[in-house]
């Protein structure tokens, strides 16, 4: 009989083999799933870093922002704490529109970047709702010196039209709830019944109420006060109190701040004795203009409004809740409605919301 011996072991390590390499895919298969789910997982904490970082750049929005020049861009939020991190960067584009990028990433236990993610945002400012139905409205009585002191007739402050465009036309020059309105020589400005014009028309603006916009004042101020803008190298100095930013245009001017318009806020009364500014003027107590004090944007008083000396002037819309007693506007006070000051104030005090298509987009 022909010798068979060892055909036993051959097959044996023919099995082994085939099992051996079974083993072998499984394992790579399995490897290559755990390292799949390990990238989807990394991934996705990434793309989850990104879009926290969006929300909350989006819930704390920056009114410096609103400063930025078109096509410059800000980093305003950093976060790298942890297994992962992101980082929000903001540019703007044109008036009020605004493009956030929030980049998120995962990193491993040495700090290795695992995974990254870029979500971006469309946004546009939606101003704050300030009722300028007039140059002046009144929730208490009055006296005014004549009808040269409130004017309603829409005008552009000087060197503005550029940012401004053309004048809208006028409104009223005087809205009151019904107070009596004295006028001490020649006729009385156009003066509107407004049943509508109450307590509500000077504590709340929209969604944002004067307590909340004053909580979230940009600066915070006291007593008496003389406003300038400042500059250093080549930056408007935002943070000084006396920067109220630039309602100027030309020689003399401090370019940097013709867009800063801040949200400044007075608890008590205030004595504006002089200087400029723009934006929006919140006093909780009276409010004295002297010194030739001039002012663009919005100005809400809960208490009166007085003249010191040198008077002043306010381009816009003043507001004044005559909480404290009659409001006494002298001859060389001066209220001019403008409803590009207004709306320049506004938009910089808005609140950013997403366009209602075509916002979001995974970038990466």
């Amino acid at each position: 009989m022909r010798n068979e011996r060892g055909a036993a072991l051959l097959l044996a390590v023919v099995a082994l083999a085939a099992v051996g390499a079974m083993v072998a895919g499984a394992f790579l298969a399995g490897w290559l799933e755990l390292r799949g789910a390990a990238s989807a997982r990394h991934a996705i904490a990434a793309f989850e870093a990104a879009e926290a970082g969006a929300v909350e750049a989006v819930a704390g929005w920056s009114r410096a922002l609103g400063r930025l020049p078109a096509g410059t861009d800000s980093v305003v939020r950093r976060d790298s704490s942890g297994a992962v991190g992101h980082v929000v960067t903001v540019t703007r584009l044109r008036g009020s529109a605004f493009f956030l990028r929030s980049q998120g990433w995962a990193a491993g236990g040495a700090g290795e970047p695992l995974a990254r993610r870029m979500v971006g945002i469309f946004l546009r400012l939606t101003p704050l709702a300030v009722e300028h139905g007039s140059a002046l409205a009144l929730g208490g009585p009055a006296r005014l010196a004549d009808s040269a002191v409130v004017s309603g007739e829409d005008a552009v402050p000087a060197g503005w039209s550029a940012a401004c465009g053309a004048a809208a036309g006028s409104v009223p020059a005087v809205r009151t709830s019904g107070a009596a309105i004295v006028v001490d020589s020649g006729p009385a400005p156009a003066v509107v019944l407004d049943t509508l014009l109450g307590p509500a028309s000077f504590r709340s603006f929209g969604v944002r109420s004067f307590a909340e916009l004053a909580a979230a004042a940009d600066l915070r101020v006291s007593g008496t006060v003389v406003p300038a803008p400042a500059a250093a190298g080549g930056r408007c100095t935002a943070d000084d109190p006396g920067n109220w930013g630039e309602p100027l245009t030309g020689a003399g001017s401090v370019a940097p701040c013709f867009d800063d318009r801040p949200v400044v806020y007075a608890p008590g009364s205030l004595v504006v004795a002089g200087g400029r500014g723009q934006g929006i003027l919140l006093v909780g107590g009276d409010l004295e203009l002297g010194g030739g004090a001039d002012f663009r944007g919005v100005v809400v008083v809960l208490g009166r409004v007085t003249s010191g000396p040198g008077g002043g002037r306010i381009a816009g819309t003043l507001l004044v809740a005559g909480e404290t007693g009659a409001t006494l506007l002298g001859p060389d006070i001066r209220v001019a409605y403008s409803s590009c000051a207004v709306s320049r104030a506004a938009v910089a005090a808005g609140t950013p919301e997403r366009l209602r298509e075509g916002a979001w987009a995974e970038l990466y």
